[in-house]
């Protein structure tokens, strides 16, 4: 923020999950940027903007099960596990949040 030095990116981007259409949430960050609480307000303008701005009733998020922090923002952001599935030739987390 104080620089202004790009880190990483969010969005809401339109996925096909299992053949249906669903939004989903998705952010990437700089390792170096990790634990530092940039994945949860990224997280919390989506959500606004989604709701808000886009009229969304749900978001998902598509979560390498591996990845714990991400798992970790899903819950504490009242996402739910939804399913595993593979997307992408890999097998994923599912996580959804009604707006």
């Amino acid at each position: 923020k104080e620089t202004g030095q790009l880190f990483g990116d969010c969005g809401i981007v339109q996925q096909v999950i299992d053949r249906e259409q669903k939004y989903e949430l998705g952010y990437h960050i700089a390792r170096e940027y990790w634990r530092k609480g940039y994945g949860s307000e990224a997280t919390e303008v989506m959500l606004d903007y989604g709701k808000s701005t886009l009229g969304l009733q749900e978001l998902v998020s598509i979560i390498d099960p591996m990845n714990t922090a991400s798992l970790k923002l899903a819950e504490k952001n009242h996402f739910h596990k939804l399913k595993n599935t593979v997307i992408f030739d890999k097998e994923h987390v599912i996580y959804q949040k009604f707006l």
